[in-house]
């Protein structure tokens, strides 16, 4: 949930910017001086506020990308009905500390790899899921794939904002 609302965030950020650099390019057609310089206040110059804008297009792709991995991984999930175990990383051991004292020596720990008890070293959990269950994470993977056409078309968008601000599309 942490994740979702730090994406929320740097959307809203996205937009706030995308509607700065938006009021900056009219103020420029308009030649109006006064409204670039407020404009600009927050950023300091065009180039901060183009440097802004690549920054946005960068945080754009890192969540695009997430939420790819994330939709990848429902796929494959409805595909195998298993995941990865969260209590081992999909590693199916753990590892136990055990203290071990020979004739008179000093008592020593020595590390043991142990079959994880949540997945019984399998390293993945097998999940059984009713039918609606499953409606709504066919749900939530058709949503993650419109978010990514959204986000595609606001990286498209931020793009062309930078190259109206007359940077060069990195």
């Amino acid at each position: 949930m942490e994740e979702v609302n730090r994406y929320k965030q740097q959307l809203e950020e996205a937009k706030k910017l995308s509607d700065t650099v938006l009021k900056y390019s009219k103020a420029v057609r308009e030649k109006s001086t006064t409204k670039q310089v407020l404009l600009l206040r927050q950023y300091g110059s065009a180039k901060k506020l183009q440097k802004a804008c690549y920054e946005c297009c960068s945080k754009l792709n890192r969540i695009k990308q997430s939420i790819n991995e994330s939709n990848s991984k429902l796929e494959q999930f409805m595909i195998s009905k298993e995941m990865q175990c969260s209590k081992c990383w999909g590693l199916g051991t753990e590892q136990k500390a055990l203290y071990v004292r020979d004739r008179g020596s000093p008592e020593q720990r020595i590390i043991q790899a142990i079959d994880c008890p949540a997945c019984k070293g399998k390293g993945k959990i097998s999940y059984q899921i009713n039918e609606e269950s499953e409606a709504l994470i066919r749900q939530l993977i058709e949503f993650c794939k419109s978010l990514d056409f959204i986000l595609d078309t606001s990286i498209v968008c931020m793009r062309n904002l930078i190259k109206a601000l007359g940077g060069d599309d990195e």
